[in-house]
């Protein structure tokens, strides 16, 4: 197994996914804390993706890529083994031919998604119903964030070659890093891991 995909919570907490190097179903959603403690939140996937929090912090999404549905729970935000409660499909990405990829959140809680298999990037609302579908500027788009001064720039990372021949580009600048801008939406500052200082 190795970790895929990872996001800061809102209370500071790094929760990463990880996928069975052959997509077998041994990926683990795990959340790390600041003193270093782990926490295992969920099992049995076979490729992490799309981990992102709603902007009040009491929702996460996350995928399977294989499956193609973007799942939505419960995030209380403590540290309960049932914190991952009443996960529910958010989103099926099956209609457009592709999985899901990398995600992030806008400041009105849309989430935005790569739809890594056919060069498109999805906006859904909070309640999971798409609002629009862009291109993306290469074929293997892989994760998207916001940023720049105002974050009202969209950056989208590209995928080259996975290494696992599952993906592997064929546009001229695949692997590149690039910028959308004029989209009309601002994204969250994303929140810092908070580490805690070890005792002395």
């Amino acid at each position: 197994m190795r970790f895929n995909d990872g996001k800061v919570d809102r209370q500071g907490r790094f929760v990463c996914g990880g996928m069975g190097v052959y997509a077998e179903p041994v990926g683990e959603l795990v959340r790390v804390s600041g003193d270093g403690s782990a926490q295992v939140l969920a099992n049995g996937i076979r490729i992490a993706n799309g981990i992102c929090f709603s902007p009040d912090g009491r929702t996460m999404y996350f995928a399977d890529s294989l499956d193609r549905f973007i799942r939505a729970c419960n995030y209380a935000g403590g540290e309960d083994d049932d914190e991952l409660a009443c996960p529910r499909v958010f989103a099926d990405t099956q209609q457009f031919n592709s999985g899901p990829d990398g995600a992030t959140v806008d400041a009105e809680g849309y989430v935005w998604v790569c739809l890594i298999n056919i060069g498109k990037i999805a906006r859904f609302a909070p309640s999971g119903k798409l609002d629009r579908l862009i291109e993306a500027p290469t074929d293997m788009p892989s994760c998207v964030a916001f940023g720049g001064a105002d974050l009202a720039t969209l950056y989208v990372t590209s995928i080259k070659d996975s290494g696992s021949g599952r993906a592997i580009s064929r546009h001229p600048h695949g692997g590149c890093l690039y910028a959308l801008d004029g989209l009309g939406v601002k994204g969250l500052a994303e929140p810092r891991l908070m580490l805690e200082p070890a005792d002395v």
